[in-house]
């Protein structure tokens, strides 16, 4: 089944589901960018997780793709699942390990954010393949990347931003 979906809105609601995305992606890229811990990192971070919470929760009210609870619906779960990871160690600051958790889940969740956005563009492009193969290779791709990424770039990561989150 070759599967080209060109409708990017359906419903007022898959309105609110775009629109929260794209400012979930717009503070999630910011926040990349941002040194770690100070005034605009924590703004921004409260941006970006509201924006997901309301992406989240919009996703669980769209069902034109297939008739009820579908693929899409399980990633949302995960999505809320890295982002509560994610910021429960921020917020509560229990465990002396706070920074490191937060850091490698909320990276998670925007890692995750991105492959939404790519599964979003590949199903649109006339590539010629199925839709679940499209889908998974984009979301695969931009996964293990991430992950490598991450992976790679976490100890610089908390060697740089832990000393100024050390000391909130």
């Amino acid at each position: 089944m070759k599967f080209v979906h060109l409708a990017l809105i359906h419903s007022p609601m898959g309105g609110l589901h775009v629109a929260a995305s794209l400012i979930a992606l717009l503070a999630g890229t910011r926040i990349l960018l941002l040194a770690k811990g100070g005034k605009m990192h924590k703004i921004w971070g409260y941006g970006y997780a509201g924006a997901m919470l309301a992406t989240n929760a919009t996703a669980f009210m769209l069902f034109q793709l297939f008739g009820g609870f579908g693929p899409f619906h399980v990633a949302a779960i995960f999505s809320l699942l890295t982002l509560c990871m994610g910021m429960y160690p921020a917020i509560s600051r229990k465990n002396p390990d706070w920074i490191r958790r937060h850091m490698y889940w909320m990276h998670y969740s925007v890692v995750g954010l991105y492959a939404a956005l790519i599964s979003e563009i590949v199903v649109r492009v006339p590539l010629g393949i199925s839709f679940f193969t499209a889908v998974g290779l984009g979301t695969g791709a931009v996964v293990l990347l991430g992950v490598w990424i991450i992976q790679r770039k976490a100890p610089y990561w908390m060697q740089e931003g832990g000393k100024s989150l050390k000391n909130k």
